[in-house]
Order: C-alpha cells, then structure tokens, then sequence
C-alpha cells in the first residue's frame, strides 16, 4: 500500500506543479497531457494483458506497486481511475470555460493529498476503525487536516484571500467522510466529489 500512496501523491504533485507554475495560461496543455498519459497507460495495460512482444511479464512487474486490491488482470483499474481522478476536475474546468481556480485542485487535494494521507497513516498509526469499515479515524483526521492544510497553502500561494479557508470546511469534510465509507475505487470519487462541493 505505501508504494501505491506514493505514486498518489507523486502523480498529484506533478499535476500541482503544472497548475501552479502553468496557472490558466497552460489549463489546456495539461489537459492534453493528461489525455496524452491517459492513452500510454491504457496501451502498456494493454501490453501487460496481451503479453504483446513478450513484454507483458516484465510489465506486469513493473507496475505491481501500482496495483490495487480492486484491480483484475483484465484491467489495471487504479492507476487509471488516479489518473482521471487527477484529470477530471481540470477537464471540467475546460469544459465549463473557466479558468483554473481552486476546484480544478480537487483531484490532487482529495486523492494526491487526502486519501494518500489517510492511506499512510491509517495503516501505520491508525488504531480506531470506523464502525464496521477497515477505515481509521485517525487516517481520516490525517485526510481532513492534510487538505485543509494543503488548502491554505494554496490560497496563499495564489494570492487569494487565505482568510476565506473555513469556506472550504463543509466541503473537506465530506470528502472525508466519503473516502472513509466508500469501499468501491475512490481514486475518480472522491475528486469529483470535492470538484462538485466546491464549484458551488
């Protein structure tokens, strides 16, 4: 699992470098790399599955830490719903004619941020489970603070009013309760979740 959370926050880091030093100017190049990474991991999934080339085994070894427990060997579920948790707030973005903003981070601070946290905490540290889930409530106070940190940070970077944090609250911790009882993939839930919360 730390492998995998790793990636998470890897990846998400590497779309929040492009939104900060990108800003609205780069929206659409990131958008077409991320479409772009989407069809090379769907071809090497493709290459693993096939075993096109003989190439499939070592595949198959390379992206073993990414896997998932929801993953099959038909399809590599979890570095794909990543990458479009990742994605998709910023696609929306496009779509809806807006510029970046804070709603098109809810792919790296629900998923990059959030669930990596509760994910790394919770199976080190975490001791209480929530009733009846393998979830921890110390994993989800690591999800709830680390994005409502994250958040503030990036109100302060961008120059907007870090006053206005305790806007963000409601929509943070409900992202925080879905990622503690949602069983199913969370990697495209949880960041169209927050995407939605916060573009009210």
């Amino acid at each position: 699992m730390t492998q995998r959370k790793l990636f998470h926050f890897l990846a998400a880091a590497a779309f929040a470098v492009a939104l900060l030093l990108g800003g609205d100017q780069r929206l659409e190049l990131l958008s077409a790399a991320a479409f772009g990474l989407l069809a090379i991991l769907l071809a090497l999934d493709t290459l693993r599955r096939h075993d096109v080339a003989g190439v499939g085994r070592r595949l198959r070894s390379l992206l073993a830490p990414l896997i998932g427990p929801r993953d099959s060997a038909q399809l590599l579920l979890t570095p794909l719903a990543l990458l479009l948790g990742l994605a998709a707030p910023i696609w929306l973005r496009l779509a809806g004619g807006r510029g970046a903003g804070i709603p098109a981070w809810a792919g790296i601070l629900s998923v990059g941020v959030g669930d990596s946290l509760a994910g790394l905490v919770g199976s080190r540290f975490g001791r209480v489970r929530w009733p009846q889930m393998s979830r921890t409530l110390e994993g989800s106070a690591a999800c709830f603070f680390g994005q409502l940190a994250s958040l503030r940070c990036l109100l302060s970077a961008s120059g907007l009013d870090s006053a206005g944090w305790p806007a963000y609250l409601l929509p943070v911790f409900s992202v925080t309760l879905v990622e503690a009882f949602l069983a199913q993939v969370d990697n495209l839930a949880l960041p169209l979740c927050l995407y939605f919360l916060l573009a009210q």
